[in-house]
């Protein structure tokens, strides 16, 4: 068994938020001969919420388990978002950029 490494935790999450703070910066400051593309740098985001929120309250342990509780309660602990807005980013972006039929939607 493997012992957690707090150093490389922290390597590797600071690796993870550079990358992540690089690609934002693409969709807000102009790049000359490039068009403003902010939908991969959001998708982007919301898998890094979904990589913390797995570090935090663990894989779900079982097939279906409740990945968009386990986020919509991170969003709200972390990020400090009410249960309505956390529940409504994590439906929209996630299900809908993964070409999932929005809920109650035929």
């Amino acid at each position: 068994m493997k012992t957690f490494d707090a150093a490389e935790a922290e390597r590797l999450l600071r690796e993870r938020l550079d990358s992540l703070e690089n690609d934002t910066k693409r969709c807000f400051v102009p790049i000359a001969g490039l068009q403003a593309a902010p939908f991969p740098a959001v998708l982007y985001a919301f898998a890094t919420v979904d990589y913390l929120s797995s570090c935090w309250k663990g894989w779900n342990r079982k097939p279906g388990g409740d990945q968009t509780k386990r986020l919509v309660q991170f969003l709200m602990k972390f990020c400090r978002y009410g249960k309505r807005e956390s529940r409504i980013a994590v439906e929209v972006i996630c299900r809908a950029s993964a070409g999932n039929r929005l809920p109650g939607k035929a």
